[in-house]
């Protein structure tokens, strides 16, 4: 995916919790992000331990209600094995192919 370098108006918003019972916890600063200016949107899912479907439901839902008003999400890279991005194989929604992963090779 592309990569992002030198943005403007950008809000980086870091996430811990990424479970169905901690999903109302997770999602309240993308709540405050969309009602930001910020043309960038980049969510630091490097904190995540554990993650199910809601995560991965709440980021498609995200990136989907950002790109309507003509602004972007981005995710920092994760390191491999990292538990979000091994779910979301096991979901069949690699992250890498459905997000733009800033600082990622092209």
């Amino acid at each position: 995916m592309a990569t992002n370098e030198g943005t403007s108006a950008e809000s980086v918003i870091p996430v811990a919790a990424a479970r169905i019972d901690k999903i109302e916890e997770t999602i309240s600063p993308w709540r405050e992000a969309l009602a930001s200016e910020s043309d960038f949107v980049t969510l630091d899912l490097t904190g995540v331990e554990s993650a199910d479907v809601t995560l991965f439901q709440a980021l498609l839902a995200f990136r989907r209600s950002l790109t309507e008003r003509g602004r972007h999400l981005l995710l920092s890279p994760l390191p491999e094995g990292h538990p979000v991005l091994e779910t979301g194989r096991l979901l069949g929604i690699p992250l890498e192919h459905h997000f733009t992963l800033v600082g990622a090779e092209s």
